[in-house]
């Protein structure tokens, strides 16, 4: 791809992934399956969904007992107490929880209800992000370089909600082979400042 060019294409053949199965094979197929081959300097950019999946990080709603400080907070605010234990099971930080419930995740992530949500999961069950999102990265750009040959980049994506505004964006938390910053300071602007 030349310098300067971004293009998208979509895997619009992807399978609904099952708990810990081969995330890997599912692309590679997604991929012949689109026509398309990987070439270098590809990124593929995935969603967090579909790794936590993948590396089983489903909860059954059955399985959790809320404590009464989740049941407080459910109460005060008609949330579900079991999403509400989830999320501060899976946070180091508790920063609101008036009509919201923002917290920080042990990856450092701020987020609402620590990024768990029960969409597109299986009946009755609640889906954690990746325990650290980087490293399911690795893992995966690892695997897929080594069946394609190809120097490839990975993004894990997840979609956020962004306060006082209406909709959502998709954002990175975590990834392989693409720099996730980068660090101007001390350098000049367009105007040389």
């Amino acid at each position: 791809m030349s310098s300067g060019t971004i293009r998208a294409f979509p895997l619009t053949e992807f399978p609904v992934v099952e708990p810990q199965e081969d995330l890997v094979k599912l692309i590679l197929e997604a991929v012949e399956n689109s026509g398309r081959n990987l070439k270098n300097g590809d990124i593929l950019v995935i969603t967090s969904k579909i790794v936590s999946i993948s590396e089983n990080r489903l909860v059954k709603a059955e399985d959790i007992e809320p404590t009464q400080r989740a049941r407080e907070i459910a109460t005060e605010n008609d949330f579900d107490p079991v999403h509400v234990e989830l999320a501060l099971r899976e946070s180091t930080d508790i920063i609101r929880t008036k009509r919201v419930l923002i917290t920080e995740t042990y990856s450092g992530l701020v987020c609402n209800f620590s990024g768990i949500d029960k969409s597109n999961a299986p009946e009755g069950s609640y889906i954690l992000l990746p325990e650290d999102s980087d490293a399911s990265a690795h893992r995966l750009r690892d695997s897929l370089m080594k069946l394609t040959g190809k120097n490839l980049a990975i993004i894990i994506s997840d979609t956020q909600g962004r306060p006082w505004r209406k909709g959502s964006i998709n954002v990175s938390i975590g990834c392989a082979g693409i720099a996730p910053f980068k660090y101007n300071k001390g350098k000049s602007d367009l105007y040389g400042r």
